[in-house]
């Protein structure tokens, strides 16, 4: 080996970019340009404002169907509201009218309307048993103890022989117009 050739091994400094581009445009300023036709750009503006426009659309669709539901539950409130102020003033009547039953079912109620329709108490009251269709208790005029205590009470003798009992010996009972014998008795 030579010396020349020790020194042809010496780095070399290394390119700069510029030089690397450089080298690059003159390898292929040989092959020739190759140029072709592209399309025109396309304009933005309309793709950017059908999408604004699709946009709005959906906004306003989803306000306005927002506005609907918000309505539809509005009127929903206040009919809710009336049918609770309804209810409110049925229960009212209802306890009014449980009260009205309550004062005219009272015993001193009942008894006021019977004498007001003919009847007298009885001291012996008789039951007539519905599914067997016989008669509990021993049934006795009602009409006989009641008018003992009146002539007592007008006479003030207490003698008996001002009772007064029916003329031809029948008792006081009732008689419907269906032919079924009852008696009244409180």
């Amino acid at each position: 080996m030579s010396i020349t050739t020790l020194d042809d091994r010496r780095p070399l400094p290394k390119p700069s970019s510029t030089e690397y581009a450089t080298r690059g445009a003159h390898a292929r300023k040989g092959r020739g340009l190759a140029l072709r036709v592209v399309a025109p750009p396309r304009s933005e503006r309309g793709g950017r404002g059908l999408f604004i426009l699709v946009i709005i659309v959906l906004l306003g669709g989803g306000f306005l169907a927002n506005l609907l539901i918000n309505t539809s539950m509005a009127q929903g409130a206040f009919q809710i509201g009336d049918l609770q102020q309804a209810a409110t003033k049925l229960s009212e009547e209802q306890a009014v009218l449980r009260e009205q039953v309550g004062a005219l079912s009272a015993p001193t109620a009942l008894e006021s309307k019977a004498r007001a329709l003919g009847m007298i108490p009885t001291d012996s009251p008789v039951f007539l048993s519905v599914p067997g269709g016989t008669v509990i208790g021993k049934p006795a005029p009602a009409g006989a103890a009641a008018e003992k205590k009146k002539n007592k009470k007008a006479n003030g003798s207490g003698s008996a022989d001002t009772e007064s009992t029916p003329a031809n010996g029948a008792s006081t009972e009732s008689t419907p117009a269906n032919g079924a014998s009852t008696e009244s008795t409180l």
